[in-house]
């Protein structure tokens, strides 16, 4: 009985060893060779913390560090965090990302920023963070402070949450969701002094399928360079509730498929509770200060749906609850489609308009038929259609 009792002890002992063993680990990247002081190319040591981790470990960065790096950084172990207040560093532009490659990998807490950018840069390497073809990424509480091209691309993702996100100084999109995303939700992402696009949903022609089922919630864009505010061009079931475009460089919301970037078409877009303050200010840039200097003015109102791609037709757009003020330029919400482009079953309810252009609504291209409106009111008096309406001067 004793023998047997010890053989039992033993095996309890090995069992609790076993489990102790298993139990999910806090990493600190110092730990792997990096010093944490923002100097240092800590890049090396980084990355072999990232590929010595395990399924439920954390690596954190501790308050007060920064994490030099300057090659890509890679996240490839499945169902790891990187926690923490501390800094990744990028050191060189044209190797800056830091790229999430296996699926529920979460970030929560980090900054991740760049040393200096010198131009627009456009390859996969040089977004901030970049998401590929996984599933589960969730992001939380971050902030990308600068990038050389996106400051968030999203391509291929899938079930994946982004919360509280605040992206700053970007060269192009702020957040660049493309190549067939789906089932993903913002929620209180802030982007402001974009190079392009604040948040954009975007499906090309030869990617594998359009970007679908993206909800925005709760989120601003602040003080463009250039490009729109809130944007979809191509993409299926897109959603955006208690959103705020303020000083856009072009249209606070924009909706469209386009020829000239040989995009997919648009159905099912939703857009309840907006406010566009100080849309389509490309105008106030000098020629120089452009990241297309060589362009001519873009004239898009605060919002603006836009069809010129032959085959792709732009269908089935609500958007209820717009407050737009003060929009640069005498046109505030603008439906376009060139003669090779289809825009249908567009609704447009409880829009409200103060200051700025004089013409509420004003469409080219777009039968009568393909678009009703509902509870305008323009510098506080109702307008039964504004597509008719001027405003006079002098109340402007």
């Amino acid at each position: 009985m004793i023998g047997r009792s010890v053989v039992l002890l033993v095996l309890a002992a090995a069992l609790v060893g076993g489990c102790a063993a298993d139990q999910p680990r806090r990493i600190d990247p110092r730990a792997y060779g990096a010093v944490g002081d923002g100097t240092v190319d800590d890049g090396p040591a980084v990355q072999r913390a990232f590929d010595d981790l395990q399924p439920g470990d954390t690596v954190v960065l501790s308050e007060g560090s920064v994490f030099r790096h300057d090659d890509v950084l890679t996240l490839g172990v499945p169902g790891v965090t990187v926690s923490g207040p501390g800094t990744l560093l990028a050191g060189s532009e044209q190797r800056a990302a830091v790229i999430i490659a296996a699926d529920d990998v979460s970030l929560h807490g980090p900054t991740i920023a760049i040393e200096a950018t010198s131009r627009r840069w456009t390859g996969a390497d040089q977004m901030a963070v970049r998401v590929s073809n996984v599933a589960g990424t969730a992001i939380a509480d971050v902030r990308i402070d600068g990038s050389a091209a996106a400051g968030l691309m999203l391509a291929g993702a899938h079930d994946f949450s982004v919360n509280d996100l605040s992206v700053a100084g970007t060269r192009a999109d702020g957040v660049h969701i493309t190549g067939g995303s789906r089932d993903g939700s913002l929620d209180g992402v802030t982007v402001s002094r974009s190079g392009d696009d604040g948040i954009a949903v975007v499906s090309y022609r030869n990617d594998s399928a359009p970007v679908r089922d993206i909800s925005v919630s709760n989120s601003q864009v602040l003080d463009q360079v250039w490009g729109r505010g809130f944007s979809v061009v191509g993409g299926e079931h897109i959603d955006f509730r208690d959103i705020e475009a303020v000083r856009t460089a072009g249209a606070g919301l924009y909706v469209a498929s386009e020829e000239e970037f040989d995009t997919l078409g648009v159905r099912d877009v939703l857009v309840e509770g907006a406010r566009l303050t100080q849309a389509n200010g490309q105008g106030r840039l000098a020629p120089q200060e452009r990241p297309s200097p060589d362009q001519d003015r873009v004239v898009h109102g605060a919002v603006m749906i836009y069809d010129s791609q032959p085959d792709q037709a732009v269908a089935d757009v609500t958007m209820r609850d717009l407050r737009i003020s003060d929009t640069d330029g005498e046109e505030q919400v603008r439906l376009v489609a060139t003669s090779t482009g289809t825009i249908s079953a567009v609704t447009l309810e409880s829009v409200t308009i103060s200051g700025g252009g004089t013409r509420p609504l004003v469409t080219s291209g777009v039968p009568t038929s393909a678009w009703s409106t509902s509870d305008w009111t323009v510098d506080g008096s109702a307008v039964p259609d504004p597509s008719a309406f001027t405003a006079p001067p002098a109340a402007r």
